[in-house]
């Protein structure tokens, strides 16, 4: 078997692909990595520069340096049973699948974004699309695999995510680097790179409905939310730390930070907000499902917590109730009382052992892009996006993507910008006011 990972060269290659295949049972298998970089020393020293590996893994690499519309060289070694991985911007997907259309082989993993926008993404189906794997790696994070697990088992807290005891849902996303003078990702923007997908694919397993732990039944729940999902560009905005531009030497419209509103219109969560909140070039680095609880469901959700003696706390002491779902740096979830005098109680509900565990009783030791890697080889399910659900989502965002944006400036290393907190308190007292 041949795996090919097209844009061998990049930094997603060098420093997430090859070590994760590194980490998988490969023997047997035979890696090769094809770009458009040349080389003075050989491809596999440059790997190493940046990871450990065995030598007889090394030993099973082969580097094929040419261009993406003329994949002659590399065509002279495939064969049948190959799966190929595409680790380039894209723009160049659908020069790659014309190339290997002609060809017989296995499957092919594409990256997020799924093409440029709905229309590249419709082209892109029509060149084989049954043979392509659309791969989110945040659907195969722990706690995207747990929380449906958690959910479908714990009774009390699945009777609470609902529009009587939840007032909102912030999908939370902070990272402290900024650009790093990437052109890529000047080109697509925060919201291409994280929210569209990412952010989004968390949204959906922060509002699914448990209907079982299969990979393909859970894609169908993510498809039914999205077909429920609207955007809501009154409450959105975007904005770009002060010093991008120095950073990228050059004048730039591309958002770094925003705030996207979306409406899940279901019996459910009627007139919930879910808002995603994403930024580079913050204070830390944290990835969290919020969902912000309402004063008055203060007892139902103490329940969940198997402390009873803590009902002695007045409702009028309470300023906030949050259940967070920390995906990074924690992976936990906790409940969290704020009250009076800034004071917060918090309960822990499921460590990050309990998580892991739920975590490898599908996947095993694995995760992120081992999973994908063992799966290809092993010819097994896993959870990824589906063409319908990449569809949906090109089609929620696609209004915003296309249009001018009004970008504000913020302070690179700031915790939330003001232009943030005003409009979240905008989005909070229009929908309590519903």
């Amino acid at each position: 078997m041949k795996i090919v990972i097209f844009g061998a060269s990049g930094d997603l290659a060098k420093r997430k692909l090859f070590p994760a295949l590194s980490r998988i049972n490969t023997e047997g298998a035979e890696i090769i990595g094809y770009a458009r970089s040349r080389f003075d020393r050989p491809f596999t020293e440059i790997l190493s520069d940046l990871y450990s590996y065995d030598q007889d893994f090394l030993n099973r690499i082969t580097y094929i340096q040419g261009e993406y519309d003329d994949l002659t060289e590399l065509k002279k070694i495939l064969t049948p049973d190959t799966c190929f991985y595409m680790s380039v911007p894209p723009t160049v997907y659908r020069t790659i699948l014309q190339e290997i259309n002609s060809m017989e082989y296995i499957s092919v993993a594409i990256e997020k974004p799924f093409g440029t926008d709905h229309e590249d993404l419709k082209l892109i189906s029509e060149l084989n699309v049954d043979k392509l794997l659309f791969i989110d790696h945040f659907l195969l994070k722990p706690l995207s695999v747990a929380w449906p697990i958690i959910v479908s088992k714990e009774t009390k807290l699945r009777n609470i995510l609902d529009s009587s005891h939840v007032s909102s849902v912030e999908i939370l996303f902070k990272e402290q680097i900024g650009g790093e003078g990437r052109l890529y990702f000047d080109e697509h923007g925060l919201v291409k790179d994280v929210v569209q997908n990412h952010l989004s694919e968390l949204m959906v397993i922060s509002a699914q409905e448990p209907r079982g732990y299969s990979c393909n039944l859970q894609a169908d729940e993510r498809i039914h939310v999205l077909r429920c999902t609207e955007l809501k560009e009154e409450f959105t905005i975007f904005g770009q730390y002060d010093s991008y531009q120095s950073e990228m030497k050059m004048p730039s419209q591309t958002e770094t930070y925003s705030v996207v509103t979306l409406e899940i219109n279901d019996k459910r969560w009627k007139d919930v907000p879910f808002i995603t909140i994403a930024g580079k070039g913050l204070d830390e680095k944290r990835t969290e499902i919020i969902y912000n609880i309402r004063r008055s469901a203060f007892q139902a959700v103490l329940d969940i917590t198997g402390r009873p003696s803590d009902k002695i706390i007045n409702n009028e002491d309470i300023k906030y109730i949050r259940l967070v779902c920390n995906i990074a740096p924690t992976n936990n979830v906790y409940l969290e009382v704020g009250l009076e005098g800034s004071h917060t109680i918090a309960y822990e509900l499921y460590d990050s052992g309990t998580i892991l565990s739920m975590m490898a009783e599908k996947y095993g030791e694995f995760e992120n892009h081992e999973i994908v890697f063992d799966c290809l080889l092993r010819n097994k399910n896993f959870d990824c996006v589906h063409y319908c659900e990449a569809e949906l989502l090109w089609k929620i965002y696609d209004q915003i993507l296309q249009r001018e944006k009004k970008i504000f400036k913020y302070q690179k290393g700031s915790d939330i910008p003001k232009e943030a907190l005003e409009i979240l308190d905008g989005i909070k007292s229009h929908y309590n006011k519903n």
